[in-house]
């Protein structure tokens, strides 16, 4: 109860210093949906959990043969016995997790054979078709905002800054401030301004968030930009960093504007163009192409891409420990992930980490106008591009014809294994990120209204697709070799 008592506190503070006194505005219409969401989500959860708990807790136990047999044939005795007796005592759901969990890494650290991977895959499906429920309950009465957001803050120490610039041979006046929603760990604004000597009328401001769920650099982001934009990829020009925190509350830089529409979020394609397409598939071609001598890292020298990979995995999987959750298929997730990252030594390329609609503009004849949000570029695997944009790419034309036209233009195919690493991780990534941001919020140590909204509307969404995923991948087909 406490949790949820966090969670009304926070509602409540954002209503009484957001909507009411802006009842007129776009942010206000945003803040106040969430808030929504939030109140809906919770009495979703609270109302379906107990059936939802115990239908779980039954498909388990059913499953005990099958697993008890499994643990027996590999000296694991003792830990047989635990799940048996848990199953048998009480309907305890968290304590049979634990307990499964820990068969769940017995059995996959011992190489499964073909009938403990059937039984990894059951427990899959308990697993999904819990998350699934969970989701269906919240989603019935969710939706998504995306209206825009004003802001006003940020116009007094904006307009004061620009104006005592050494570039400013003018007179620059902020006339309209509008905060882009979307973004967990910076904040985006459009700048309408005149009168201005070295900016144009319309500039887009980044800024860093004081929580930066992401823990990612606007200084890297603005050097790497100022690379991609040099070899002529789609992307708005860097004008101007600012490292200074105390200006805006974080540091910040100035982007070009760049006129085109969004067609969809991170997940979903709402006006599909095989135009857009082939030409995405152009764009990646020609960034996984480019020399890599001047990308910003944070290390002396690139590291391979299996290094790095492990080392991120430990890093996120110490992450999701933090939050407390139990999940065998998480835990799973993570054990599968390690053992597949010798896999990702071979071509190494500019990688955006983070491309979906959210952070495309489409021009008017359907053709890639910008790639935004390059917070998370890295040098690493193009799989890891091509993993995360295969869900957008599916909605525009076939898989196949998109990897053909990537190729056509350069790129170089990864295995099917690379590409199903990285679509496991993309989700994997989220959960954890937003499953540990949602202890911050319950913790107190962050407000963010949009985090505590994922915090409860997202979660089961993404567990349910990691829990798939790892279900489609573990078919003996596709299961790499040890």
């Amino acid at each position: 109860m406490d949790n949820v008592h966090r969670y009304l506190e926070l509602v409540r503070t954002q209503l009484a210093t957001t909507l009411w006194p802006l009842p007129e505005h776009a942010h206000a219409r945003t803040v106040a949906q969430h808030c929504i969401d939030i109140a809906d989500g919770i009495a979703a959860r609270t109302r379906t959990a107990p059936e939802i708990d115990a239908k779980t807790f039954a498909a388990y136990t059913n499953l005990l043969p099958e697993l008890t047999d499994a643990l027996d044939r590999r000296g694991r005795i003792e830990l047989s016995r635990a799940i048996t007796e848990r199953a048998q005592t009480e309907a305890d759901l968290p304590a049979l997790r634990t307990l499964i969990c820990d068969a769940v890494q017995a059995l996959f650290s011992s190489s499964p054979d073909t009938t403990d991977t059937t039984l990894l895959i059951d427990i899959l499906r308990v697993e999904r078709e819990t998350s699934q429920a969970i989701h269906e309950a919240v989603n019935r009465t969710v939706e998504t905002s995306e209206a825009t957001s004003e802001q006003t803050d940020v116009h007094d120490p904006l307009t004061t800054y620009l104006q005592r610039h050494p570039h400013e041979q003018g007179q620059c006046t902020i006339d309209a401030i509008t905060e882009i929603p979307g973004g967990y760990s910076k904040k985006t604004y459009l700048v309408e301004l005149h009168g201005s000597s070295w900016l144009p009328d319309r500039v887009i401001v980044r800024s860093e968030k004081q929580f930066n769920v992401l823990g990612t650099s606007l200084e890297t982001e603005y050097l790497t930009l100022q690379v991609v934009a040099d070899a002529g990829l789609p992307v708005a020009t860097p004008y101007h960093l600012e490292t200074d925190p105390t200006i805006l509350g974080g540091p910040f830089a100035l982007f070009q504007w760049i006129e085109g529409s969004i067609i969809g979020d991170i997940d979903t394609v709402r006006a599909p163009s095989e135009t857009f397409g082939r030409s995405m598939a152009r764009a990646m071609a020609q960034l996984h192409s480019l020399p890599t001598t001047d990308v910003p890292t944070s290390t002396e020298a690139p590291v391979a891409p299996s290094r790095q990979m492990a080392e991120l995995l430990d890093t996120y999987r110490r992450k999701w420990e933090s939050t407390g959750i139990v999940s065998p298929a998480v835990q799973l997730a993570y054990d599968w992930l390690e053992s597949a990252c010798p896999l990702l030594d071979g071509h190494i390329g500019l990688v955006h980490c983070d491309l979906g609609c959210h952070n495309l503009l489409v021009a008017p004849d359907g053709e890639v106008a910008a790639i935004l949000d390059w917070e998370m570029a890295k040098i690493g695997n193009p799989a890891q591009d091509l993993g995360y944009f295969y869900y957008t790419a599916v909605q525009l034309l076939p898989w196949d014809d998109f990897l053909a036209a990537y190729e056509a233009e350069g790129g170089t195919v990864p295995s099917r294994l690379e590409i199903s690493f990285f679509r496991l991780w993309r989700e994997l990534w989220r959960l954890t990120n937003i499953s540990h941001a949602k202890r911050v919020i319950e913790a107190g140590e962050a407000d963010d209204i949009g985090l505590a909204r994922a915090s409860i509307c997202k979660v089961d969404e993404l567990a349910a697709r990691v829990e798939g995923l790892l279900m489609e991948i573990l078919q003996p087909a596709h299961t790499p070799a040890r």
